[in-house]
């Protein structure tokens, strides 16, 4: 039995010894694996850090959007400037256009003085950081080729009027001021001068309407003046076109006018049609959309000094018209020179 437990407790004495050996050994293990783990860090860190200054990570470029294909003959955008791709910014800028240019108008109405200087330079500030008449003309063509209603309107007169040529009949002949699609152009039975200040299709010739001769007898049966007008500068430019309009016409003619809503509105219609008048045209039809204003006019008589009962000429009677719409004003003033001279009462 002593040696029993003599063994037992040599044994057990063994065990104690041998305990903290295997615990040393763990320590050691553990922190072997401890440093491993630190080192194979360390080196992904390195190897990240290394692929990182080799090869940036690039953002992703972003899709640009392909802009709205428009008709032949859209606007080109200013120089410097964005071009204009949606109906709702070029309506933007010729609503601005309107606002600045009638305050431009009032200020001009009132005292010169130097508030008056220093506000209408204020004013003329904002118009130029619009990109100016450039900026609104190019709105408005855009405008115009996207919706096509102009060349719908001529359609719409030219069959309702009767006008349309049958088979074997001699073409129609076209005026088109301020071209910048090919809707007209490509009817068959028209027979179409198209032009534009700067064209941008090769079937509409780049001409300014006021180089049209008007020396020749009134030729085309039929001029079409969408969006023009309003792009004119100067109040009396505005009338010395409507007046080569009308001289340009075949008595019988049609008329085509349109004009932004903004510039004639539902109260200044009838102004407009005793203006048209004026010059020998009979206004026909009128339509509006929410933004246009549609008139359609023949030609009654061959000179606006043959109005009936009265041989005065228009600017004696009707020198200048200021038409109102809504919060915008559009001024049109005739020049005695410019009806003078352009008189065919003895020249047809």
């Amino acid at each position: 039995m002593e040696e029993m437990r003599a063994v037992e407790a040599a044994e057990t004495m063994g065990g104690k010894r041998q305990r903290p050996q295997q615990q040393e050994q763990e320590q050691e293990l553990e922190q072997e694996l401890e440093q491993e783990l630190e080192q194979e860090q360390e080196q992904a860190e390195r190897t990240a850090e290394t692929a990182t200054t080799r090869e940036p990570d690039q953002p992703r470029k972003k899709k640009r959007k392909r802009p709205k294909k428009t008709a032949a003959g859209a606007s080109v955008p200013l120089q410097g400037w964005r071009p204009l791709t949606s109906q709702k910014e070029a309506r933007k800028v010729t609503s601005k256009f309107h606002d600045l240019t009638r305050q431009l108008e009032q200020l001009d109405e009132g005292p010169a003085n130097a508030q008056t200087k220093a506000e209408r330079a204020k004013v003329q500030a904002q118009l130029d950081n619009l990109g100016g008449r450039k900026r609104y003309q190019e709105a408005s063509m855009l405008l115009t080729s996207l919706n096509k209603s102009s060349s719908k309107w001529v359609f719409q007169n030219i069959t309702r009027l009767g006008m349309r040529p049958a088979r074997g009949e001699p073409l129609l002949r076209v005026l088109e001021v301020g071209a910048i699609n090919t809707q007209l152009l490509s009817c068959p039975w028209l027979d179409v001068m198209a032009i534009d200040l700067k064209s941008r299709n090769p079937a509409i010739k780049e001409l300014d309407f006021f180089d049209v001769s008007v020396k020749e007898p009134a030729r085309f049966d039929v001029i079409c003046n969408a969006m023009v007008v309003n792009c004119v500068p100067t109040e009396t430019a505005r009338g010395d076109m409507l007046v080569r309009c009308a001289r340009l016409l075949k008595v019988d003619g049609l008329f085509c006018l349109v004009l932004p809503l903004r510039c004639v509105g539902a109260p200044s219609k009838s102004a407009m049609s005793r203006m048209l008048e004026c010059l020998g045209l009979s206004v026909v039809h009128t339509s509006e959309s929410p933004k246009i204003a549609f008139f359609a006019a023949r030609k009654t008589r061959p000179c606006w000094h043959l109005s009936s009962g009265d041989d005065a000429c228009p600017s004696t009677r009707l020198n200048a018209i200021k038409l109102r719409a809504q919060d915008a004003s559009f001024t049109v003033r005739f020049s005695p020179q410019t009806l003078s001279d352009l008189c065919c009462c003895e020249k047809d």
